[in-house]
């Protein structure tokens, strides 16, 4: 479109006689279009920076998530061996309380025997009486 309209303007100029608006209006053309052109190229080149702002920014925003992720995994792991370890320690401290609770039942079994005599009423000649007493049987 702008060389036809550059033609139609020398054609003009040819058929007036007037040599000097040519170049008037050539210079006119020729500065619009210059104008035009950078403004393109201004366009295009702050198309291309904003693109490569936005690649950097995702760049920068995966490289931000993959940190992340492995604080994330680094904190999980610290969380399950310390719950490992308290598990551990329950389990330890329920074992514990078992055997005291078993030997607590024993010795309660063993103190409730019939032969066993717990107070100082001992019945005279009894087995108690004479394993206490010093005396053969």
């Amino acid at each position: 479109m702008n060389s036809t309209m550059i033609k139609s303007v020398l054609v003009l100029a040819a058929l007036t006689g007037q040599a000097e608006a040519i170049k008037v209006t050539e210079a006119g053309i020729f500065s619009k279009l210059i104008q035009e052109e950078d403004a393109a190229h201004a366009l295009d080149n702050e198309l291309k920076d904003a693109k490569e702002r936005k690649k950097q920014q995702l760049i920068d925003a995966e490289a931000e998530y993959q940190k992340n992720v492995i604080e994330e995994e680094q904190e999980d792991k610290v969380r399950a061996e310390k719950e490992a370890e308290e598990m551990e320690e329950r389990l330890k401290e329920e074992k514990h309380n078992k055997a005291i609770a078993d030997n607590n039942k024993l010795l309660a079994e063993a103190m409730n025997e019939s032969l066993v005599q717990v107070g100082d009423n001992v019945e005279a000649n009894s087995p108690m009486d004479m394993i206490g007493s010093g005396q053969p049987l």
